[in-house]
């Protein structure tokens, strides 16, 4: 019972807001206008940081850019107390990405950018000490040869207080490009690597090994169904080559769907993703994908009864869902169930 604390400080950031709800944090205070999640991660048991767009009067939540400037909030005692720690020079009001790679060494990039802007700044803002001051750099698009419009940054992702990576996505019609920029100097400057295969859901083990879930070789530029492929680098992001996981035995009127790669360390990572029914695109059957030596080899698994995410405490899978009808989450690690 002594786990039970740390283990969901660790899992959910959802429960952590939802304690953070109780202790009535500045943004949570009954009577003011409510706020909307637009982001959240733990960084390490009981530390994390969360980013809130004000549900305005102004305009649907859903519109963009936001009405209200977006804050970003962090805290240190699993929610019990918040600090805002958004950039005071933050001029724009839209955060898109925020990544933390320790509990001092943080990045934010923000912009108010829109599709058929040109030359547009994106604003990213580094710390050094969990956002008590910040670095700002301004990043243009032309700086990089990139698309002057409808690209955007999707993924931040650093391996280490030095090394990173920002990958943008451009898209028009049918046609899509990605872009990734590197730096190895915490941010201070970056570089236009090869551009990358088309995907998302970056992430780095080291400054030299990557993993990316992506669309295969022979449909990149083409319309084609995406995140069927898993791609990995190990230099850094120069080059990147398909990875071939072991198919089911039974894989037979059905396509593969890659919905999330996490590493908890370099030996330790999963690959979530799902079995699609060719003639029944609602029918979904969750697979995981397990490798314990740093994607060497991979172990195929079928997961029993609905899954939403799957995440990793070590080498333990951890596994969630969410029940829209009784608002239940259920976390499952093991044969150990929690219904908070």
């Amino acid at each position: 019972m002594a786990e039970r604390p740390r283990f969901l400080g660790r899992l959910a950031l959802s429960i952590l807001l939802a304690l953070a709800q109780l202790n009535k944090p500045a943004w949570a205070q009954s009577g003011k206008t409510p706020h909307v999640v637009a982001s959240s991660k733990l960084v390490s048991p009981g530390i994390g940081w969360v980013a809130l767009m004000r549900d305005s009067d102004c305009a649907p939540a859903n519109v963009f850019p936001p009405c209200s400037p977006m804050r970003l909030y962090w805290t240190e005692d699993n929610g019990k107390h918040w600090s805002n720690i958004t950039p005071p020079e933050m001029s724009v009001r839209n955060i898109r990405q925020v990544f933390f790679a320790d509990r001092i060494h943080g990045w934010m990039l923000s912009s108010d950018a829109l599709g058929e802007e040109t030359n547009a700044p994106f604003f990213l803002y580094s710390t050094e000490d969990a956002g008590r001051t910040w670095r700002t750099l301004v990043l243009r698009r032309p700086m990089f040869n990139m698309m002057d419009d409808y690209t955007f940054p999707t993924e931040l992702f650093f391996s280490d207080s030095q090394h990173g990576w920002l990958l943008w996505a451009w898209g028009m019609m049918n046609s899509r490009r990605n872009y990734l920029l590197s730096t190895t100097d915490g941010g201070r400057s970056w570089k236009c690597l090869p551009d990358p295969p088309l995907g998302g859901s970056l992430q780095f083990t080291s400054s030299r090994d990557g993993w990316m879930i992506g669309t295969s070789q022979e449909d990149q530029g083409v319309p084609a169904p995406e995140n069927d492929t898993i791609w990995k680098t190990s230099d850094g992001g120069q080059h990147w080559s398909e990875i071939s996981l072991p198919p089911p035995a039974d894989l037979k009127n059905e396509s593969l769907y890659f919905r999330t790669l996490k590493f908890s360390n370099r030996r330790e990572g999963i690959v979530f993703g799902e079995r699609r029914l060719v003639d029944d695109q609602d029918q979904h059957l969750p697979l995981i994908w397990i490798t314990h030596d740093g994607g060497r080899t991979w172990r195929l698994s079928k997961l029993q009864g609905p899954v939403e995410n799957v995440s990793m405490i070590g080498s333990r899978i951890i596994r969630s869902f969410h029940d829209p009808v009784n608002y239940e989450l259920t976390i499952c690690k093991g044969n150990q169930t929690i219904t908070p």
